[in-house]
This record gives structure tokens, sequence and C-alpha cells, in this order.
């Protein structure tokens, strides 16, 4: 099996988000096969937005029926009690 995997870091800075339906589909055409959101859960500040993003880009018709996966980054969990 030959797979390939293109992965694209389109930034979530409002002059970037008015781009993210462009990405939804490959070169060739085909709708992409999934798509990973991935938000800082650090940034305590920010959550909201982020809510209210996730909540616009499900809304895409495009991309209602791909697989996702949601990351939150950098959520420090303390395994060890130091």
């Amino acid at each position: 099996d030959n797979k390939q995997v293109t992965l694209w870091d389109v930034g979530g800075k409002e002059i970037y988000k008015n781009l993210w339906p462009h990405y939804f589909q490959n070169t060739d055409g085909k709708l992409i096969d999934g798509l990973i959101f991935v938000f800082d859960a650090n940034n305590t500040e920010k959550i909201d937005l982020v809510k209210t993003e996730l909540q616009s880009l499900l809304k895409n018709e495009k991309i209602a029926n791909i697989p996702l996966l949601i990351y939150a980054n950098k959520n420090v969990i303390n395994i060890f009690n130091f």
C-alpha cells in the first residue's frame, strides 16, 4: 500500500481563518480524509474563542462527515507530584 500524508498548519490568526475552507480539498480535488484541530490548552483566556471557532468549523458541510481529532496542546499534567 502506497500511502501519502499531507499536513497543513494553516494557523489561527484572524487573517488566515478565511483561508481554512481552501484546505478542505486536496490538490487533486478530493475532500480531505481527516482534520486535526490543535489549540493551546494552557491559554485559558482564549478557550471561549477556540470553542466558537471549532463550532463554526463544524458547521461547514464540506467536512461534516470526515474524522476529526481535537488536540489540546500544552496540556500539563503533573503525574509525578513534584
